[in-house]
């Protein structure tokens, strides 16, 4: 069975660069190194990207969404809503179709908020 000269040619090359880079195992490392900086560089940049200006919010009318924090006066994170504060102004609120909230310190006895679009406690 006859090969094709330029598959000759490409497993002439990938031998040569193996042998090449067997000697000189320091390059090597190094630059395997590098390319595994740049991919998962891209990756992380690509990731950003497309969850911040690429990907739509999953939200209906996502448009209409307004962010609203407490007045922390503490130190800890004003951008963020206790649960407790959430569920009253849930239950009192008249101007919104629906709400949701995110609280990033948990404490013992704190609800869980969990769902996927619709409302549950």
């Amino acid at each position: 069975m006859a090969s094709h000269p330029s598959l000759d040619t490409l497993f002439q090359d990938v031998r040569y660069t193996l042998r090449t880079l067997r000697r000189n195992a320091g390059f090597t490392i190094f630059a395997i190194m590098i390319v595994g900086l740049g991919i998962g560089a891209s990756s992380t940049v690509f990731s950003v990207v497309n969850a911040l200006l690429i990907r739509q919010l999953p939200f209906h009318e996502p448009g209409r969404l307004v962010w609203m924090a407490n007045h922390d006066t503490s130190g800890l994170s004003g951008q963020t809503t206790q649960v407790g504060h959430f569920l009253d102004l849930r239950e009192q609120s008249r101007s919104f179709s629906e709400l949701a909230a995110y609280f990033a310190f948990y404490g013992v006895g704190d609800n869980k908020l969990t769902g996927l679009g619709e409302r549950s406690v």
